[in-house]
């Protein structure tokens, strides 16, 4: 009975709410003329409930609740992993775009600009793809046996005899790296030599490899993909020079470039200067295409400006020259009068055999001025603009004597079969990387639609360049 009498009495207390502390045992059980013993068993009865907490030297004090405190606002990196176990789940099908930022903003009580930024790390990392105002989830990356059932389409311009054009060294390695590289990931390979429109795709399509080489109009190429919504990878003959750059930044196109940045001709540039050249002559046939201006670029780069160039050009680009040989290649074998060339020259590849022999001797009987200007001006290197107009070189420098050919440097680029023969330096361009790249998107296993990426390659020294 006194314990109760404590317990009320302390109950009033506590609800008041203005003792930090209760009084003391001493001077309750004073007051209310009970037992320490009273005392102790209405404590432990508040104890037990929560309501005060008894500590040596201290007392007895009331337990305050704390306020309610609101959760903390998601990072947006958690939200990130969020949003990827919801499209992991099925919450959000890859053929619905998700809910507009706004919309997730509200229902995890974040900022907008927290929803977005996790959406961009997502899509960087290649599990969204945005479309206009829309974030689409992309396809879960296939097994090894999905894989089987799946094909890799190979676009490029059609050739006269049909299949794929492919008319140098580097455009057949890229080719072959690259349908090496689907063959390991366990892909179906589909030529689709372009003649103005994209046949029936199918839904076994995993995506395509894309040349835009000799395409006459690359825009209406890239258009038809974007319109059939096929995720591409291209490789062009130079991607900054596409008009209005509208197409690098489409999410679902990835541009390479292994062949047209200036880093081979800084290379080439940086090997010269520390063999003690200062004087070059750049020659080039074709300096009417846009790769042979980006290497002799590069080349004075590589020299820190510290060069004097003679630059003997042809207004023509390699396509100009040898398109009518490709546009109809037997009339331009029947044109040759007293060659067997059935042996020797491949219907489609009119470069190998005999063309070396014929359409390249045309070109220098055309060129020849400039190499003669070339040796006039004493410049001890010569750069070529490729392997091959760096053989025809050496072969004209061979003919004007065997120690004018020992004191003059030639190199040139691509690293091609020619330039092994002829022991040139050369610049070798990695296809490897390019082709195990362009896979790895395709498959969704690396990020980086909508921009142009760059495979740096390497230089190649051989005994053809030397101390000036």
């Amino acid at each position: 009975m006194a314990a109760r009498q404590v317990l009320e009495h302390m109950r009033v207390l506590l609800a008041a709410g203005t003792m930090p502390r209760l009084p003391s045992a001493r001077d309750l059980c004073r007051e209310l003329g009970v037992s320490s013993r009273a005392y102790s068993e209405a404590t432990g009865v508040l104890r037990q409930e929560g309501l005060v907490r008894v500590k040596r030297g201290d007392g007895v004090r009331p337990v305050v609740a704390r306020p309610e405190t609101r959760p903390p606002r998601l990072r947006w990196d958690d939200l990130a992993q969020r949003i990827q176990a919801g499209i992991r789940e099925g919450l959000y099908p890859t053929k619905v775009g998700l809910p507009l930022p706004k919309e997730l903003a509200a229902q995890w009580n974040v900022h907008p600009d927290t929803v977005r930024k996790a959406l961009r790390e997502l899509e960087s990392q290649g599990q969204l793809l945005r479309q206009g105002r829309s974030w689409m989830p992309m396809p879960p990356v296939p097994t090894r046996q999905a894989l089987q059932r799946m094909t890799l389409l190979c676009i490029g311009q059609q050739a006269a005899q049909g299949g794929l054009r492919m008319d140098s060294d580097r455009e057949a390695d890229a080719w072959r790296e690259v349908q090496a590289e689907a063959s390991r990931q366990g892909l179906a390979i589909r030529p689709v030599p372009w003649t103005g429109q994209l046949p029936s795709l199918g839904q076994d399509v995993v995506g395509a490899v894309v040349s835009t080489w000799h395409v006459r109009d690359p825009h209406e190429l890239l258009e038809t993909l974007a319109r059939r919504k096929v995720r591409s990878c291209i490789w062009t003959e130079n991607a900054v020079d596409l008009p209005g750059g509208r197409w690098k930044a489409h999410r679902a196109f990835r541009f390479h470039d292994i062949g047209y940045a200036r880093e081979a001709g800084m290379a080439m540039g940086k090997h010269l200067r520390e063999l003690g050249h200062r004087r070059i002559a750049w020659i080039s046939p074709f300096h009417g295409s846009r790769w042979s201006q980006n290497r002799m670029e590069g080349v004075i780069q590589g020299f820190e400006d510290d060069v004097e160039i003679f630059v003997l050009e042809g207004p023509l680009s390699e396509w100009d020259f040898l398109g009518p040989v490709w546009d109809d290649p037997r009339s331009w074998q029947n044109s040759l009068e007293g060659f067997d060339l059935e042996w020797s020259l491949a219907p489609d590849h009119p470069m190998s055999g005999v063309f070396e022999a014929t359409a390249w001797a045309h070109l220098m009987k055309a060129f020849e001025p400039q190499l003669r200007a070339a040796l006039a001006s004493g410049a001890r290197a010569w750069v070529a603009c490729s392997d091959l107009v760096a053989a025809l070189c050496t072969r004209w420098l061979a003919r004007q004597g065997d120690d004018l050919r020992q004191r003059i440097s030639v190199c040139g680029f691509d690293d091609t079969r020619q330039a092994m023969r002829d022991d040139l330096t050369s610049y070798r361009f990695d296809a490897t990387a390019m082709a195990r790249s362009m896979i790895r998107f395709l498959l969704g296993r690396e990020p980086g639609g909508g921009r142009v990426i760059r495979h740096p390659g390497q230089l190649v020294v051989r005994s053809s360049t030397r101390f000036a």
